[in-house]
């Protein structure tokens, strides 16, 4: 039986450093969300990320598999959510961890190492972030990638594993995020 500690203990510890972990985060995450509504709509994919947009040699790019919604029903939704599914592919490893190119290793039920992929898309990433965050908000887009990771985590039941990889990611981004947007009002 799988150990179910790693989503009810108070903190996780993840390649030694420690986290607050996800339930005892919740209420200050879904309070920093409700001050960051409303949103204007704007017209998003839906499930913006690398494995959606294919590039040919000729310069022709194409969005695939789009979901088209966020929040109401329709095309349209919050574009702070698609800049994140697209930083989730940058700067959370979201493809690799999808193909299973991760390491986890459970020291103690709590205490835990991930290695994600190799790294070579750390221009892309920083790339990414020269071109975004100039107009988007950094915590902001961290904390909404953080919530991806963690509601991905429930729908890629088909490996436990895969499942753990993204629930730490996730506590990780929220924990980053929720330290840029605490330590600007205290």
């Amino acid at each position: 039986k799988l150990d179910d500690s790693v989503f009810t203990n108070k903190h996780l510890t993840i390649n030694g450093v420690e986290y607050d972990n996800f339930a005892y985060m919740w209420s200050d995450i879904k309070s920093y969300l409700e001050s960051i509504l409303p949103y204007k709509a704007s017209f998003i994919h839906g499930d913006f990320c690398a494995s959606n947009i294919l590039y040919s040699p000729n310069g022709v790019i194409k969005c695939i598999d789009p979901r088209g919604e966020f929040g109401e029903r329709g095309c349209y939704g919050d574009i702070r959510y698609d800049v994140a599914k697209l930083m989730h592919s940058f700067d959370g490893g979201y493809d690799f961890i999808i193909n299973d190119h991760f390491t986890l290793h459970e020291l103690t039920p709590t205490e835990l190492e991930v290695s994600i992929g190799n790294y070579m898309l750390t221009a892309a990433n920083v790339k990414f972030q020269e071109t975004f965050f100039p107009t988007f908000d950094r915590k902001e887009i961290i904390i909404l990638q953080g919530c991806i990771y963690i509601g991905m985590a429930a729908r890629h039941y088909d490996s436990i594993e895969r499942q753990r990889v993204m629930y730490l990611t996730g506590v990780q981004l929220l924990n980053s995020g929720m330290a840029l947007w605490t330590s600007l009002y205290w």
